[in-house]
């Protein structure tokens, strides 16, 4: 089941696999699906689309400016990095995705983890929404994880 804004700038995909407790999670940016289609344990991934970081930092305010920029801040800075890390979910281990609450505004940055030391970050796919769009997304997408 894929939960979007109207004109799929952000989204969630969720989908029961065969398993106890097993489903499909990919994030939904500008288009393009992130993450694997593994199966996984999604408790902690759904926990975290209703508990995101609400940050101040003046150099988060447009992620899109410069994306790649943004994404390198995110993952060079502790204090920044660690509350906005979206790794929660197994089809996500092969990416970088830090996703947080600017103002009204939330921001979701993945990019494919490099698969050598040293090697530059793959491109970046970032989207940013309101919050009134982006809540009934996060709060659909669990009310169906729950109830499947």
């Amino acid at each position: 089941m894929r939960f979007t804004t109207d004109d799929s700038a952000f989204g969630v995909l969720v989908s029961p696999r065969p398993g106890y407790g097993l489903f499909r999670f990919q994030l939904l940016l500008n288009g393009e699906l992130i993450g694997d289609a593994e199966p996984g344990m999604l408790g902690s991934a759904m926990a975290r689309l209703n508990g995101l970081a609400v940050l101040d930092d003046p150099r988060l305010e447009d992620p899109t400016a410069d994306a790649a920029a943004t994404l390198e801040l995110l993952l060079a800075d502790e204090d920044l990095g660690d509350p906005t890390l979206f790794a929660v979910a197994e089809s996500l281990d092969r990416w970088h995705v830090r996703a947080y609450r600017f103002a009204d505004q939330v921001a979701f940055l993945a990019a494919p983890v490099p698969e050598e030391d040293g090697a530059p970050l793959g491109p970046v796919s970032v989207s940013v929404v309101s919050f009134a769009e982006y809540e009934p997304i996060a709060t659909e997408a669990r009310r169906y994880w729950r109830g499947s």
